[in-house]
């Protein structure tokens, strides 16, 4: 991710800087290497055939910002042969290895992972241009801009830490905790309005449980008193915020469509009366706070007990 703090009044952050600003430098590489073109620079600054809103420039600023990138022939054109960076996913547990935390640790496990997906949105051939035979753009729109050779629709970039940092713990006396930390980001370019659609989430989980050993419960069938068993437990806490942003590349708007704070807590345990009865409780609270106004905030909540039996 680069990096894309984001100001509460505007909603603007360095990578949205970064692609307005890179559209005049665009503009001038687009226009010095198309030999059809005037090299005329307009009052605005942008040269003749190549505004700010011709598909070519504000393409080649939307992959150069949001890739962290200086502006480059070869990197503003999405359709160019590209390696792809690997996705990874990396899982540490060699302390749980260790003399000293052997007898206290039964698992302990590190986890970072990373993935990410660029997809170029359908695309065809513009019949309405016309290209030199090294596919320079000859003809203009009603707009005085190059046609390009390919009309592309939208461009989404996506991507995932998940999880950024993930710890897996399982102590000798049958205690659990999980932790977990995901950031993830959806970006799409529409070329039919100039608009990029950004959404933003992270999360944030916390679980652990615990096992009780040969419990015994003042349960009694037919009026003699059930075997001891396992008390099951486990409770997992969830936070996790979404964020949806409209961009508007021409106007330079920056509007919140959507977003909500979701928090979850959930309780559960599991208790084996017979090897065919077994006893659940459980506690559900789910609460989801809007960012914007046009939303309401709501609250559900689940508990009770449940009785499962199982035919052998």
């Amino acid at each position: 991710f680069q990096q894309d703090q984001l100001n509460d009044t505007t909603l603007s952050n360095q990578i949205w800087e970064n692609l307005l600003a890179y559209r005049p430098y665009i503009s001038t590489l687009m226009s010095q290497s198309n030999p059809n073109a005037s090299n005329t620079l307009e009052s605005n600054g942008y040269y003749t055939g190549y505004d700010s809103t011709q598909q070519d420039v504000i393409i080649g600023a939307f992959l150069c910002a949001y890739k962290g990138d200086l502006p480059t022939l070869r990197n503003i054109n999405p359709i160019a042969q590209r390696i792809p960076l690997p996705n990874w996913r990396i899982t540490f547990d060699g302390l749980g290895k260790v003399k000293a935390l052997k007898k206290y640790i039964k698992k302990l496990s590190f986890t970072h992972g990373y993935r990410s997906n660029f997809t170029l949105g359908n695309y065809t051939t513009n019949l309405n241009g016309q290209w030199d035979n090294e596919g320079n753009a000859i003809e203009t729109d009603i707009a005085g801009n190059f046609i390009s050779q390919k009309q592309i629709m939208t461009i989404n970039i996506m991507e995932q830490f998940s999880p950024l940092l993930g710890v897996d713990l399982t102590l000798k006396n049958n205690m659990s905790v999980k932790l977990e930390i995901k950031k993830d980001r959806n970006v799409s370019l529409s070329l039919a309005n100039n608009q990029i659609t950004e959404i933003k989430g992270s999360e944030m989980k916390f679980g652990t449980g615990y096992t009780w050993r040969k419990l015994s419960l003042p349960i009694k069938i037919a009026g003699k008193p059930i075997d001891p068993s396992d008390l099951r437990t486990r409770l997992d806490i969830s936070i996790r915020d979404n964020k949806t942003i409209t961009r508007k590349i021409v106007e330079n708007q920056n509007q919140a469509t959507a977003g909500q704070r979701a928090v979850t807590i959930q309780f559960s345990g599991d208790y084996n009366i017979t090897k065919q009865l077994m006893l659940r409780i459980y506690f559900d609270r789910r609460v989801n706070t809007p960012f914007v106004s046009t939303s309401f905030p709501t609250a559900n909540t689940n508990a009770g007990f449940a009785l499962r039996f199982q035919l052998r």
